[in-house]
C-alpha cells in the first residue's frame, strides 16, 4: 500500500470542517439541556405522577403512594372549577392589554421626552420594576385599606366608595381589580422600556416618508410602528400571558383568594387545594392543566413569532 493511499485513508475518517460546524452548536447546547431537564423536567414529572395519585395530608405523612387513575381530574372538573378558569382567562386579557398600552403610551412618551426627563422616567420605572412582588403587593393593599388608604380616599372624590361594607377586600371582582392594577403597575416598565428600544431602531426616514404622504400620528404608528415592532410586540405579549397566567403572589397575599374564594385564578387555586384543603393530588391535576394551558397558549405565541420572523 503506498503512502498516498494511507494517507487518503486517514483524511477519510477525519471529520470534515463542514460537519464539525454542523455539531458543535448542539454540542455547546448539552450542558444546557441536561441541567434544564434536572431543574424543570424532574419537578415536572412528578407533578404529573402525584397528580394520578390519592394524595391527601395522611397520605403525606404516612409515605403511602396509591395510584388513582384520572379520579383527581374528574373530581377537578366542577362548576368552581369552571368558573375559576373563566376568572382566570377574563383577568389575564385584562392584564395583559393593560400593560401593552400603558406600556406602549410610554414607549412613544419615551421618544418624544428629552433626554433628562427620559432618564428621569426610565429610573422610576425601574425602581417599580425591581420591588419584589411581596413587597409591592402589600404596599397597593395598605393602599386600598377602607379607614386609611391613599386610593379609598382618592376615589372618593369621583364618587366611588370603597369604605366600611364597600371595601376593596369583601368583593372578589374588585380584589381582581387591584390584583390587575397591581400586576400591570410592575409589569409596564419592561414593556415600555423594550418597546422603546426596538423604536430607537426604526430608521426616522419612514417617518418622513409617511408624513409627506399626509399621515397623522394614528396612521404612522398602525404602518410604520407596529408592523416594524411586530417581532417586538410579539415577544412582550407571550412573556406578559406566561407571567400573568401564573400569577399567584399577589392574589394570595392581597385577600387569599377570598372573600369565599371569589378572586382565585388558577394558579392560587392549585396552592389553595394543596396547602389549605390538603389534598395535593387535586392540587397537583390542578396545576398541570394549567400547565397545558399555558403551553398551547405560549406555542400558538412563538408559532407567530416564528412566522413574523420569516416574512421580515
Amino acid at each position: 500500500m503506498s503512502a498516498g493511499t494511507v494517507s487518503t485513508e486517514r483524511s477519510s475518517r477525519r471529520p470534515s470542517w463542514r460537519t464539525v460546524e454542523t455539531v458543535t452548536p448542539y454540542l455547546l447546547l448539552v450542558p444546557s439541556l441536561l441541567l434544564m431537564v434536572g431543574l424543570l423536567g424532574y419537578p415536572l414529572l412528578q407533578l404529573v405522577l402525584v397528580s394520578f395519585q390519592e394524595f391527601t395530608r395522611e397520605q403525606f405523612f404516612t409515605r403511602e403512594t396509591i395510584y388513582n387513575g384520572v379520579d383527581n381530574y374528574r373530581a377537578i372538573i366542577t362548576p368552581e372549577f369552571g368558573r375559576v378558569l373563566v376568572r382566570t382567562m377574563v383577568t389575564l386579557v385584562a392584564m395583559v392589554a393593560g400593560t401593552m398600552i400603558v406600556g406602549t403610551s410610554i414607549a412613544l412618551l419615551l421618544q418624544r421626552l428629552g433626554k433628562f426627563m427620559r432618564t428621569l422616567v426610565s429610573v422610576g420605572m425601574l425602581f417599580a420594576w425591581a420591588m419584589p412582588p411581596l413587597a409591592a403587593t402589600v404596599v397597593w393593599k395598605w393602599m386600598f385599606n377602607s379607614q386609611y388608604g391613599f386610593i379609598t380616599w382618592l376615589v372618593g372624590f369621583v364618587g366611588i366608595d370603597l369604605r366600611g361594607d364597600n371595601s376593596v377586600l369583601f368583593s372578589g371582582p374588585k380584589v381582581l381589580v387591584a390584583v390587575t392594577l397591581i400586576v400591570i403597575w410592575q409589569a409596564v416598565p419592561f414593556v415600555a422600556l423594550t418597546l422603546y428600544a426596538g423604536l430607537t431602531q426604526i430608521s426616522r426616514e419612514l417617518y418622513e416618508a409617511a408624513e409627506m404622504d399626509g399621515a397623522g400620528f394614528w396612521r404612522c404608528f398602525t404602518q410604520v410602528t407596529v408592523p416594524m415592532l411586530k417581532p417586538v410586540f410579539m415577544l412582550v405579549i407571550t412573556l406578559s400571558v406566561i407571567w400573568d397566567f401564573r400569577l399567584f403572589s399577589q392574589v394570595w397575599v392581597f385577600n387569599r383568594g377570598g372573600p369565599n374564594g371569589e378572586s382565585l385564578l388558577l394558579g392560587s387555586y392549585s396552592y389553595f387545594a394543596s396547602f389549605v384543603q390538603y389534598d395535593f393530588g387535586q392540587g397537583s391535576a390542578v396545576a398541570v392543566i394549567t400547565v397545558l394551558i399555558l403551553l398551547a397558549v405560549t406555542a400558538y405565541y412563538v408559532r407567530q413569532m416564528v412566522r413574523s420572523g420569516e416574512t421580515s
